[in-house]
């Protein structure tokens, strides 16, 4: 795992937030979104984490329409996307190392998930 700058609240970054090519790598992202509505969080992996917060605040992600608006709160960058996926699906499925990843980072324990 490679971390990777911190993000705006409007998504974007020092880089643009797009995947990027380093050493002929094209990188990939697992991100967690909080809804402005109401506090809810998403976790999700894309290779353009930009484009991918634009698809959730235009509604063209049908689980998280409903909360629009989203802000980026936390990233983490891989070199493969299996690797980003892997992540994802580790803290989808284990509210331990969910939990965790919240405390370490935000100091509170995540609210509930659609995501």
């Amino acid at each position: 795992m490679v971390r990777t700058a911190a993000f705006s609240a409007k998504g974007g970054s020092t880089s643009g937030g797009q995947a990027t090519i380093e050493s002929g790598l094209c990188m990939f992202y697992l991100y967690i979104l909080q809804s402005s509505l109401n506090g809810r969080t998403y976790i999700g992996s894309t290779a353009d984490v930009v484009k991918r917060l634009e698809q959730h605040n235009k509604k063209s992600v049908r689980s998280t329409k409903a909360y629009i608006p989203w802000v980026l709160v936390y990233h983490e960058e891989y070199k493969t996307k299996t690797a980003a996926r892997k992540r994802e699906i580790e803290l989808k499925t284990n509210s331990w190392k969910r939990e965790e990843l919240f405390r370490r980072f935000y100091n509170l324990v995540a609210p509930s998930s659609n995501g």
